[in-house]
């Protein structure tokens, strides 16, 4: 039987009000990803990115992990971090930031590989998947053939992880990295584990929404 990871995922958007107010909260947050890198042993990843598509230009996303919940809230409580919530409030988007808390079922259903630090624009993906009721369950096993099938046999699949969203049982995320995206369609999108989970959990879904991002620092491996 499998342990549940200790790991807990941020995957946060944060909208802006224009890009020049994006850009000043993207300089604070790699200020906050260098102190992560050098000073928090605990800080898995910190990438500050951005979508690709120029209608979302003026959103931040944040993909964060941390290795328990100690982690996270010494992170939390460092007084960059204390600054930056501050400015946000006071210098508000079209809407509020949306904070999603995820979790591993195991550390099985993540994999990362150094090699991601040497991409200069790797292939991002942020996904949501949604479920009829018990799909989410019976979809876990496939998702562990696609993240094993990942780690094993492709190498460009630089970033790879299956998580629970803590609020809702009947929602998947998944954070991917691809050394490109064409290597995501000619390879990770042709294995054989992804034929397996769209032919057996497919019709278990309400709902598939993707974001692609490009990373503007930060990193996505420790």
């Amino acid at each position: 039987m499998s342990v549940p990871s200790n790991r807990i995922v941020v995957i946060a958007t944060v909208p802006t009000s224009s890009v020049e107010k994006r850009d000043e909260l993207i300089k604070q947050l790699l200020g906050a990803a260098d102190a992560a890198q050098n000073n928090e042993p605990g800080t898995l990843k910190y990438a500050v990115c951005v979508p690709r598509d120029p209608a979302k230009e003026t959103d931040i996303w944040m993909i964060e992990e941390y290795a328990d919940k100690a982690a996270l809230d010494q992170h939390m409580s460092l007084p960059t971090i204390t600054a930056m919530a501050a400015w946000i409030g006071a210098n508000p988007g079209p809407s509020p930031p949306t904070i999603r808390t995820l979790a591993y079922p195991s550390d099985t259903f993540q994999f990362s590989r150094a090699a991601v630090a040497d991409q200069k624009d790797p292939w991002i993906i942020a996904a949501e998947l949604n479920y009829h009721p018990d799909g989410a369950a019976t979809s876990i096993p496939y998702w562990q053939a696609v993240v094993d099938e990942g780690r094993e046999k492709e190498d460009g699949t630089l970033v790879y992880g299956v998580l629970k969203d803590v609020s809702n049982a009947e929602r998947l995320w998944t954070i991917e990295a691809y050394e490109s995206e064409t290597y995501l369609k000619d390879v990770h999108v042709k294995s054989n584990a992804i034929a397996e989970s769209i032919k057996n959990t497919k019709h278990l879904r309400t709902g598939l929404e993707w974001v692609f991002l490009t990373i503007k620092g930060g990193f996505l491996h420790k």
